[in-house]
């Protein structure tokens, strides 16, 4: 399938190497209400982060390493540091954090 104009985009999950066919069960509002769960500045940051980009499958990427400080970290001192990154910047984006 071709797709004709600007920002447009679309994957066939079996045209996606197999460890990255997880992204297709996952979406914005799924990232969002992840977020949630941590509070508000954390909501701020993967909202600044999903809309980032025209194509928000290629922010997903990004979100997933938010979460994947949620491992590592404590629930309060992730919404800490979204909290910094916020007060730093009106755009939190993944590189606010020192990456």
């Amino acid at each position: 399938m071709r797709l004709w104009g600007q920002k447009l985009y679309s994957t066939v999950k079996a045209h996606m190497p197999p460890d990255k066919q997880f992204f297709q069960d996952w979406d914005t509002d799924r990232f969002l209400r992840w977020a949630k769960e941590y509070g508000p500045d954390t909501v701020t940051v993967v909202a600044a982060i999903l809309n980032s980009s025209p194509v928000v499958q290629q922010t997903y990427n990004s979100c997933m390493g938010i979460m994947s400080l949620a491992k590592k970290y404590t629930a309060k001192r992730l919404e800490r540091a979204c909290r910094l990154a916020c007060l730093r910047t009106t755009e939190p984006l993944i590189n606010s954090q020192g990456r």
